[in-house]
């Protein structure tokens, strides 16, 4: 490891007690549907049991059953109300049923303990799955560390996931990007100074090329549409991410989306993109096309 001046371990103790406040990403259940209103829109928040996780999961249009069902599954770290300006864009509301949950080890499902493999992180959302498939389309949305959960989840639902749209996804072993500064967020007293999502981000970081390992000969198998996107100014997830899917993914039918100097957060910077593409993956499948 890199040896470091004074001065740098000053300036990393104030980047890690910054980091531990920007990414205490916990919000309780009254502060998250105070966002959905102040983006106008009703939700309700659920709690189910996963093994030794309570997942939490927040629901908009719930109640209407006929409609398709949209999942998103957020990265790392991260939580289930980044996508809350998504959920609230009406045209979005009157065409599906919108779920957005917070993966294990962030947000209320058991902040701070990390579930590591890609593998149990698919698992975790079975009941959701289970719960709200119907005759409607199901579409899963996951961004970054969430793109290859999507995939194990279509791995794991064949008949029951119609559409997997995948922002940015981390998915390539052989692509997979760690920061230098990474590594401190492994040692003391480093570690402690971070904030509990950090801690399972970093966790996650340094078993994710054993984990991708272990997806990719899965891909092959998922043969249901699959929308791919990916910017090239991804200085997070390195844009050439998409090579390997365009290799991986041989029996799906997918699209591949470039997005000329866009960067990593695309929920944030291309939101209009977004909803686009999600109202596209259930129109196309309600019309069967």
């Amino acid at each position: 490891m890199p040896r470091y001046a004074p001065v740098h371990y000053l300036l990393l103790l104030a980047l890690g007690t910054s980091l531990t406040s920007c990414f205490r990403m916990k919000s309780k259940d009254k502060k998250l549907l105070r966002k959905f209103a102040k983006v106008q829109t009703s939700a309700s928040i659920h709690y189910y049991t996963y093994k030794d996780y309570e997942i939490r999961y927040a629901k908009v249009n719930g109640e209407k059953k006929d409609l398709p069902t949209v999942i998103f599954i957020h990265g790392a770290p991260g939580q289930l109300s980044e996508y809350i300006k998504i959920m609230g864009r009406p045209e979005l509301q009157n065409a599906a049923r919108i779920i957005a949950v917070d993966r294990p080890g962030y947000g209320r499902s058991n902040y701070g303990k990390a579930l590591t493999s890609i593998e149990e992180q698919a698992r975790a959302l079975d009941s959701l799955i289970l719960r709200y498939q119907n005759d409607a389309p199901l579409v899963v949305v996951g961004h970054s560390f969430g793109g290859p959960i999507a995939a194990q989840v279509a791995v794991h639902h064949p008949h029951a996931i119609d559409h997997v749209i995948m922002l940015a996804p981390a998915i390539s072993p052989e692509d997979e990007k760690i920061f230098w500064i990474a590594h401190l967020g492994k040692i003391p007293p480093f570690r402690w100074l971070l904030s509990p999502a950090l801690r399972v981000a970093t966790d996650e970081k340094f078993s994710h090329v054993e984990e991708l390992e272990k997806l990719k000969p899965q891909l092959s198998q998922i043969n249901t549409r699959v929308t791919y996107v990916h910017g090239t100014k991804d200085f997070i997830v390195p844009y050439r991410n998409i090579h390997f899917a365009r290799e991986q993914l041989s029996q799906a039918d997918t699209t591949f989306i470039t997005l000329p100097k866009a960067n990593h957060i695309l929920q944030h910077s291309h939101r209009d993109f977004i909803v686009e593409q999600v109202l596209k993956a259930v129109s196309d499948q309600e019309m069967g096309k």
